[in-house]
């Protein structure tokens, strides 16, 4: 507010030809006058020990540092940046910028006797700081695993840290067979939709030589294509596996053979021979011939003997389908 008078009429009074009688009313004006100034920052007339107390400090804006003196420090207001920012200056004549922005400046400011890059500062109790320096370790994240629930770098603990189901879409797939409990395994009830297939290893039914037969041609993780080496081969069981003979044609041979007993009718007109004369069905001998036969005489006879040569080529094959095989590595 607007003082009663100005500092230069109060300065000009009373003069020294002011009769003594208003002498006292001059002495009253300057105590009005040096209250209505001294209260702007101070506590003044208030009838209790804190009379002269700062209220605030009303510091006017310099345009310029001031010059330093021995043995003190000096704080006042300089323009910065268009806002008239707080300063101090300290016997050496350096100046430090307390505020920037109205707000204060941490720059250069210090809690500690030393402090590092990554070091954060906590309470470690009421109205106590600590410093808590960083940790180089990949990868620790803030937890309050300190003592009495300070402040500490830790890892995080999958059993008590965390919360929450963990989308699909932060899922990777897990490529390592070590990493995959058998319990994962035996607990499906099936596989599910899309899951793809089974690695062969955790397939306890085949081991390693085993075949399988399959209508496609490509193979598995851990099965090689051996068709070629089967090629057009049926199965047979065998108590040596694997085992390859037979052919897919074959041949007779001639072989022996063994007569039957049996007879032959000779048929005759008469009992001799050698009348030359034809006889229907009957037997002709040259003229004069001495040849007798007996009409009808039954002869017995039988005979061994043995053919030579091979029969054509014959076709073993059935009708078939052809299917892949493979080999359990």
């Amino acid at each position: 507010m607007a003082h009663t008078r100005t500092w230069t009429v109060v300065e000009a009074a009373p003069v020294g030809t002011d009769a003594m009688s208003s002498v006292d009313n001059a002495i009253r004006a300057l105590t009005v006058d040096i209250r209505e100034r001294m209260a702007i920052d101070h506590e003044w007339k208030v009838g209790s020990s804190s009379d002269g107390y700062h209220l605030a400090a009303h510091l006017k804006e310099r345009s310029a540092d001031p010059t330093n003196v021995a043995g003190y420090g000096i704080i006042y207001a300089k323009e910065s940046g268009s806002l008239s920012e707080l300063f101090f200056e300290d016997d050496a004549g350096t100046v430090t910028q307390l505020t920037t922005d109205g707000k204060l400046n941490t720059a250069g400011m210090y809690l500690f006797a030393s402090s590092a890059q990554g070091d954060l500062i906590y309470l470690s109790a009421e109205n106590t700081y600590a410093r808590l320096a960083k940790d180089a370790n990949a990868t620790r994240v803030l937890c309050n695993t300190g003592t009495t629930n300070n402040p500490k770098w830790d890892q995080v603990n999958l059993a008590t840290g965390v919360t929450g189901t963990l989308p699909d879409t932060n899922l990777d797939q897990i490529t390592t067979a070590s990493k995959v409990h058998g319990t994962a395994i035996t607990g499906l009830a099936s596989v599910p939709s899309g899951a793809g297939y089974l690695p062969s290893a955790n397939i306890d039914c085949f081991k390693t030589g085993d075949l399988i037969f399959s209508t496609v041609s490509t193979s598995r993780t851990g099965w090689t294509n051996v068709s070629s080496t089967y090629s057009n081969k049926f199965i047979r069981i065998n108590a040596t596996p694997l085992t390859q003979s037979g052919s897919d044609t074959h041949t007779h041979a001639a072989g022996s053979f063994v007569g039957p007993s049996h007879t032959h009718s000779v048929p005759a007109s008469s009992t001799g021979w050698g009348y030359g004369t034809p006889v229907a069905g009957g037997l002709v001998t040259s003229a004069g011939g001495a040849n007798v036969a007996t009409i009808d005489k039954a002869t017995a006879a039988g005979g061994t003997g043995s053919i030579t040569g091979t029969s054509a080529s014959g076709n073993n094959v059935p009708a078939y389908v052809t299917v892949s095989v493979f080999q359990r590595d």
